[in-house]
């Protein structure tokens, strides 16, 4: 649990069979307060069934003074598994609630392998219960109902949300329709390779004729300086959306003396 700080940290190739959930928040790390940055969880493997309403995955933010930012969440693996429950709140990922904050972050190449027995329906990448994300990357997740987020409360802006697959029959790949009033400057859907620079080497940066290029909007938000990669924002007329800035065939400025 952290109520402070997280910075830079590594949570590579963690395990954890938690079997029968009785208890609520169960993650593996809970970030009550403060800012977890520059951290990249990727690896992990997480296995449970839930029985009772819940909040779990492997990163739980529980307050309006939490914020995730500039972090990877990839190749994670799970088996969440629930049964004879109406109302639960669940994902494989990353749980945002009473207004905490996830930006610049990318989610990508996750799998959730549980079923589930309830017409509940669960996303692999995120679940926003009540927070804003912003300028985020989320590709080619696999879940059982929904593979990457969905929203119950707040706002979803400049985040591309692609590629992702939902194994249930009457599943989401991307996103569910009925929570994309929450989304502002997104884009919801589409073929990566139309997209991005190279998905086949897991390179996520918009390429240069893609739609995400100067797609975003900074109304209400604090631009931020640089993107996950380190590069400056906003290199063109407007924010790109997604995690990443292109910064081909940005225009220069050549003084001759």
């Amino acid at each position: 649990i952290f109520r402070e700080a997280l910075q830079g940290w590594l949570f590579p190739s963690l395990e954890a069979e938690l079997g029968a959930l009785d208890e609520k928040h169960r993650a593996f790390v809970d970030i009550v307060g403060g800012t977890a940055s520059n951290c990249a969880l990727a690896g992990a493997s997480l296995t449970c069934q839930v029985n009772t309403s819940q909040s779990t995955g492997l990163i739980y933010l529980n307050s309006a003074d939490a914020l995730m930012t500039h972090c990877f969440v990839t190749n994670n693996a799970g088996t969440i598994s629930a049964y004879a429950i109406t109302q639960t709140d669940m994902t494989m990922c990353v749980t945002m609630d009473k207004g905490a904050r996830v930006e610049n972050c990318l989610f990508a190449d996750n799998v959730d392998a549980g079923d589930r027995s309830t017409n509940m329906k669960f996303p692999c990448a995120v679940w926003a219960i009540n927070g804003r994300l912003a300028n985020c990357t989320i590709v080619r997740n696999i879940g059982f109902d929904v593979g990457g987020i969905m929203q119950k409360a707040g706002r979803t802006v400049n985040s591309v949300i692609a590629g992702n697959v939902a194994n249930a029959e009457n599943g989401d790949a991307d996103a569910p329709i009925a929570t994309q009033g929450y989304f502002a400057a997104c884009v919801v859907g589409g073929d990566p390779a139309a997209l991005f620079a190279n998905p086949s080497r897991c390179r996520w940066v918009p390429h240069v004729g893609s739609i995400l290029v100067d797609g975003g909007t900074l109304v209400g938000l604090a631009p931020p300086s640089l993107d996950l990669a380190g590069n400056p924002r906003v290199v063109r007329k407007a924010i790109d959306i997604g995690c990443y800035e292109c910064q081909s065939g940005a225009r220069t400025l050549l003084l001759l003396r």
